[in-house]
């Protein structure tokens, strides 16, 4: 039994999802807890899924649709939290979809914890195949709770997504997301919340489903520009990190997402903004590159000293190697 009824203001940006906009909506809008506030946020859609929003809004009381021009996923949700009025925000992408508990659930085990977030698992795939998303897999038991300082490490770590947490909005306050980055901007945001968090409760129960491979999506695409705003916004979390007691975790995400971006390059001319812009956020972390072996003596992380060595030197050609690549994510 809830302690409370709290309103949940439940965030989706949209942009050009017509085809799978329904079923996220209709996996919202059933859930098993009511006390919803659901704000779309159309950001200058042009395949029909404007239309579809204002449908959705004359089928249920509780969605409220705001139409925008194209600015990004940051710039909307931005707006939205100035709309919204819930004592928790919940953020969902318009391509993806709920159980329908996940919200009774969630808010249970904030009641349980007496925590200020709540987090979950996720599946992914989509409607005809899917597995468990392996996230929270620092801790065995099926619940635990991150406490002041523990949360930010232990939370980026695992899980830098917004996509299955509920946050605090008296925590949020003013907090917004920067809108000049366009990847990875949910976790610098979630970085900055988790600064103010006091206890962060995780359920390993899988209630998101997160769609991958979808066509038009950033993450499933090619190296474009936006992987450069991946690499200037892991700069910044490094920074939050390290200034938090979490450099271990700073470090290692660099040498991640380094691998990440480096592993989309070919060999053209092309290439050397992203190889510059990698032997960079190298640089930055090298006085710290002794943190990666510090709590964790694997072959992996000793070879993942040494790559962030090459990445800053610039030599990044190892990631031409799928073999190693894929040895050491």
């Amino acid at each position: 039994m809830l302690k409370n009824n709290s309103l949940i203001s439940v965030i989706v940006p949209v942009y050009n999802t017509k085809a799978y906009l329904g079923k996220c909506i209709k996996t919202i809008i059933d859930q098993s807890y009511k006390n919803l506030e659901i704000i779309l946020i159309d950001d200058g859609s042009t395949d029909g899924t404007s239309v579809m929003c204002d449908e959705w809004s004359q089928k249920d009381a509780r969605i409220k649709v705001f139409h925008l021009q194209n600015g990004g996923v940051s710039k909307a949700r931005n707006f939205a939290l100035e709309q919204c009025h819930g004592e928790w925000v919940s953020f969902v992408d318009s391509d993806d979809w709920l159980a329908l508990d996940m919200y009774e659930i969630l808010l249970a085990l904030a009641d349980k914890f007496e925590a200020d977030t709540a987090c979950c698992g996720a599946w992914q795939g989509n409607e005809e195949n899917y597995i468990v998303r392996n996230i929270w897999r620092r801790f065995k038991e099926d619940e635990v709770c991150y406490n002041g300082g523990s949360a930010l490490g232990n939370v980026i770590e695992q899980s830098g997504t917004l996509w299955n947490k509920l946050l605090k909005r008296e925590l949020i306050g003013c907090i917004r997301f920067n809108e000049k980055i366009r990847y990875a901007e949910d976790t610098l945001f979630l970085s900055e919340y988790l600064l103010k968090a006091n206890c962060v409760a995780v359920t390993k129960t899988p209630l998101y489903y997160y769609r991958i491979n979808r066509l038009g999506n950033v993450v499933s695409g090619g190296l474009n520009s936006r992987h450069l705003d991946y690499l200037y916004a892991t700069a910044l979390i490094f920074d939050i990190l390290r200034e938090n007691g979490s450099v271990d975790v700073g470090v290692e995400r660099v040498v991640d997402v380094g691998i990440r971006v480096a592993a989309l390059m070919n060999k053209t001319n092309k290439q050397k903004c992203y190889m510059d812009a990698i032997r960079q956020l190298a640089k930055k972390v090298m006085p710290y590159r002794t943190e990666l072996i510090k709590n964790n003596r694997s072959v992996k992380q000793y070879f993942k000293k040494f790559i962030l060595t090459q990445m800053s030197y610039g030599n990044c050609l190892f990631v031409y190697c799928p073999k190693i690549v894929n040895r050491i994510k």
